[in-house]
C-alpha cells in the first residue's frame, strides 16, 4: 500500500507550494517544543546562597575582605564550601554557611578563623540568594536548596517523564482521531499550560502543570513529524523530516536569548510561551492528511484535500481517490490481488513491529540509538550552565550547531556515504585530547554530544525500515519514547555515577549499532521471478544481509506475470553444457521440493506431464536435461500418429510455475525492502548486461 500511495505525489508534486505552506506552518510550532524542553536550564538554576542572617548585620567578613552588605560578597564567592562571618548589631558573631549557621560562644573580636565552641542552628530565617545574574528562579521562589534540593533536581526528570507519556498517548490518539485534531489540541495546550506555569502558587502545582505541558509538547512533536512526512513526497521526505529538528534547535536558541534578556523566571516563562502564538491562532486551518483519511475510508474528505493540494500546486489533473484505491488493490507490497481481503483492513499496533525479525531487529536498534544519543545530548544541553564560560552563549551555540548538522553536513554526508561513515566521522570531529572539564569532577569528550546529533538524525532515516505506512506513526513514537527515557535519566546530581555509566553504555550501544549498520547490504535489480529468486538465495546464504529489490514495476506488472512458467531449459551459447545441466538440476530439485510441500498450492508450483514435438528430428535426441525431469522417454509411433505433421517427439513430466502466485509467495517467504526505482537508471531482466553494453548500473 505504501508503494501505491506514493504515486499520489507523482501527480501532485513531492514538495509543492501547498506542502511548503503546511510544512513550515507545522514545524514552526516545533520551536515551542524546543523552548519548553530546555526552559528549565535558566528557570531552575540554583544561584549562590547562604542561610538567612539571624538579625541586623553591622559587618560581614569573607576571608580577608569585609563588607557591609552580602551583595558585595557574591563577587568573591568561589566555592560552596565557603562561609561568611557576620557581626550583628547586638555584638553577636555568627558563621553563616549554605545550609546551617553557627553562633560563636566567645565573640571578642571579628575574625574569620575560630577554634572555640559554636552552637549550630538551622536556617529558620530562610536563605539569601545571589541575584546579580538571576533576579528570581523557581529555586529561590520556593527555597529548593539544602534538604529541599532534591525537589529542584526532580523538575526536569518529571518533565521528561511527561514527555515520555505524551509520546505514547498522543501517538495512539493521532492514529484513532486524526493528526489534525491532535496538532490543534497539543499546540493550544502548549500555550495554555505554558502561561499557567508562570502563575503557579507552589512547587507542586508548578511541577504538575509542567508535567501536562511536557505531555502536549511531546505529543505535538511526535505527531507533527508524521504529519509533515505524510504530506511530503518521497523525494523530499528525508530532508524535510530531518529539518523538523532544526526548528526544535531554533527553540533552544530562543531560550538562550530570552534567558539573557529576562532574569525573572515567571516573566521569562511568559515570554517563552507567547513566542508561537501566531501558530496557535491559525493551526485550526491545517487540513487532515489524505493518508489518514484513506485509512479511515473517508474517501470524499480525502479527495477534497487532494483537490486542494492540486489547486495550490497548479496541477490540472489531480489524482482521483478511486484510481488510487484501485491501484492499491493490486499493490505487491500489501500482497492483495484485486479481492477485498479482510486482512487489508486490519488495525496495526506496536506489536506488529516485532512480528518480523528483520523489522524487530531494526526497531530495537533505532530505540537504542535514540536512547544513547538523547542521553548524551540532554546531559550536555541541560548542563550548559555548568560548562563554564557564558552559559547563554553555551546554550545558543548548542542549538546553532544542532541546526548546522542537519542543514549542512548531515544531509550531504548521509546521502553520499551512508549511515556508518556518518557515525564514524562525527564521532571523531574533535581530537581525542580535546576535553571539557565539568564541575561534576569528570571529563566528557566533546564528540559525544555531536554523535548524539548524528544518532538522532540516523534514527529518523531508519524509520523507513517500517515499510507498512500505517505503522509509521507508531514506529516514530516508540524511538521518541526511548529518547525521553534517556531524558528522564540524565540528572547527574540525582545519580552521581551516571556520567561514567553513560559513557560505557553509549560506547556499548555505539558498537552494537555499528555492527547492525555495517551488515552487508545488497540491491537486486528486477522484481520478476529471477530478481526475487536471487534475493531469496542471498537471504538464505547470508541471513545477516539487508536485501533491497529495486524495480520500476512490481507484480502484477512484471514480465514474469505473463510468462508460461514451464520448466524446460534451453541451451545458452557460451556456457558449458555441464554447468547448464547443474543449474537446471538444482532448480528442478528446489521447485520439486516446494511442489511436495504444504505450500505448493500457495506458491503455484505443480507437476505437469506432456509432449514436446518436432517437425524434424533434432540433432540431440536425448537432451542434457533428460535425466533431471521425470519419466523422460521418446514418443511412440502410436503417439506420433496423432500429430501427422510432426516426425519426432519427447514425453516427460516437469514442473509448472504459475508466476503471479509464485511472486507473492516469494515476497512472503523472506523479508526484503521493495523499492520502486522510477528515478534510477535500471535495466532489469535477463541479458541486461548486453543491453547496457557492459556499462555498470548507476543508481541516482
Amino acid at each position: 500500500m505504501a508503494l501505491s500511495s506514493e504515486r499520489l505525489f507523482d501527480s501532485l508534486g513531492h514538495f509543492g507550494r501547498f506542502q511548503a505552506c503546511v510544512y513550515f506552518a507545522s514545524v514552526f510550532q516545533a520551536m515551542s517544543c524546543g523552548i519548553h524542553y530546555l526552559a528549565s536550564v535558566f528557570m531552575a538554576v540554583t544561584p549562590n546562597f547562604v542561610c538567612g542572617f539571624p538579625g541586623n548585620v553591622s559587618n560581614i567578613l569573607f576571608h580577608n575582605s569585609s563588607a557591609s552588605s552580602i551583595q558585595d560578597i557574591w563577587t568573591l564567592w568561589t566555592s560552596t564550601e565557603n562561609y561568611v562571618v557576620v557581626q550583628l548589631e547586638n555584638g553577636e558573631i555568627w558563621e553563616i554557611n549554605q545550609c546551617s549557621r553557627s553562633k560563636r560562644e566567645v565573640s571578642l573580636d571579628l575574625a574569620y578563623e575560630y577554634k572555640g565552641n559554636k552552637s549550630v542552628f538551622s536556617c529558620s530565617d530562610g536563605f539569601l540568594y545571589d541575584d546579580t545574574k538571576w533576579k528570581s528562579t523557581v529555586v529561590t521562589q520556593w527555597d529548593l536548596v539544602c534538604d529541599r534540593e532534591w525537589l529542584a533536581k526532580l523538575i526536569q526528570p518529571t518533565f521528561m517523564l511527561g514527555v515520555l507519556i505524551g509520546a505514547v498517548i498522543f501517538g495512539d490518539i493521532a492514529d484513532r482521531l486524526g493528526r489534525q485534531r491532535v496538532i490543534w489540541f497539543t499546540s493550544a495546550g502548549q500555550f495554555v499550560f505554558g502561561i499557567a506555569v508562570a502563575f503557579t502558587f507552589d512547587y507542586y502545582s508548578f511541577v504538575t502543570v509542567r508535567f501536562l505541558l511536557a505531555m502536549v509538547s511531546s505529543g505535538y512533536l511526535v505527531v507533527a513529524f508524521v504529519y509533515v512526512t505524510e504530506f511530503v513526497g518521497i523525494k523530499a521526505r528525508t530532508w524535510a523530516s530531518m529539518h523538523v529538528h532544526a526548528f526544535f534547535a531554533m527553540g533552544i536558541m530562543i531560550v538562550a536569548l530570552v534567558g539573557f534578556l529576562v532574569r525573572t523566571w515567571w516573566v521569562y516563562q511568559i515570554f517563552l510561551s507567547i513566542a508561537t502564538v501566531p501558530f496557535v491562532l491559525c493551526c485550526w486551518m491545517l487540513p487532515e492528511t489524505p493518508f489518514w483519511l484513506l485509512s479511515e475510508e473517508r474517501y470524499e474528505d480525502a479527495q477534497k484535500v487532494i483537490n486542494t493540494m492540486a489547486r495550490w500546486n497548479k496541477v490540472n489533473t489531480p489524482c482521483k481517490v478511486s484510481e488510487l484505491c484501485s491501484v492499491q488493490q493490486d499493490d505487491p507490497v500489501s500482497g492483495r490481488m484485486g479481492e477485498n481481503d479482510m486482512s487489508s483492513t486490519k488495525k496495526h499496533n506496536i506489536l506488529d513491529l516485532f512480528c518480523n525479525w528483520q523489522i524487530a531487529r531494526r526497531t530495537i536498534t533505532v530505540w537504542l540509538i535514540w536512547f544513547t544519543g538523547s542521553l548524551g545530548y540532554y546531559v550536555f544541553s541541560l548542563s550548559s550552565v555548568s560548562l563554564g564560560g557564558n552559559e547563554y552563549l553555551n546554550l545558543f551555540l548548542i542549538g546553532l550547531q544542532y541546526i548546522n548538522y542537519f542543514s549542512k553536513y548531515g544531509w550531504k554526508i548521509f546521502n553520499r556515504c551512508g549511515i556508518w561513515p556518518y557515525i564514524s566521522l562525527h564521532s571523531r570531529t574533535v581530537p581525542n585530547n580535546c576535553k571539557i572539564t565539568c564541575c561534576w569532577k569528570w571529563k566528557h569528550d566533546v564528540p559525544c554530544r555531536k554523535c548524539g546529533c548524528s544518532f538522532l538524525c540516523i534514527s529518523e532515516k531508519c524509520l523507513d525500515f517500517h515499510a507498512t505506512w500505517q505503522l509509521k506513526k507508531k514506529g516514530c513514537a516508540c524511538p521518541w519514547t526511548a529518547g525521553r527515557l534517556a531524558g528522564c535519566a540524565e540528572n547527574h546530581t540525582l545519580f552521581p555515577q551516571l556520567p561514567v555509566l553513560s559513557e560505557k553504555v553509549r560506547f556499548f550501544f555505539l558498537c552494537l549499532c555499528i555492527l547492525e549498520m555495517a551488515a552487508p547490504k545488497v540491491a537486486v535489480v528486477g522484481a520478476g521471478v529471477i530478481g526475487l529468486s536471487t534475493a531469496l538465495c542471498i537471504v538464505e546464504a547470508c541471513p545477516s544481509c539487508s536485501v533491497t529489490v529495486l524495480s520500476d514495476q512490481f507484480s502484477p506488472n512484471t514480465t514474469s506475470d505473463v510468462a508460461a512458467g514451464m520448466l524446460i531449459p534451453h541451451t545458452y551459447p557460451g556456457t558449458p553444457i555441464h554447468v547448464q545441466k547443474q543449474w537446471f538440476k538444482e532448480t528442478f530439485t528446489y521447485l520439486f521440493a516446494i511442489s511436495n510441500s504444504a505450500e505448493a498450492s500457495e506458491a503455484g508450483i505443480h507437476l505437469v506431464s506432456g509432449w514436446q514435438i518436432f517437425k524434424s528430428t533434432p540433432k540431440e535426441e536425448l537432451p542434457f536435461w533428460s535425466d533431471a525431469v521425470l519419466d523422460f522417454r521418446p514418443m511412440s509411433e502410436a503417439e506420433l500418429q496423432k500429430f501427422p505433421q510432426y516426425r519426432f517427439g519427447q514425453a516427460f513430466t516437469t514442473l509448472k510455475c504459475d508466476c503471479p502466485p509464485y511472486l507473492l509467495w516469494l515476497e512472503k517467504s523472506f523479508d526484503v525492502l521493495l523499492h520502486q526505482a522510477s528515478e534510477h537508471h535500471l535495466c532489469p531482466g535477463s541479458f541486461s548486461h548486453s543491453l547496457l553494453c557492459g556499462k555498470p548500473l548507476h543508481l541516482q
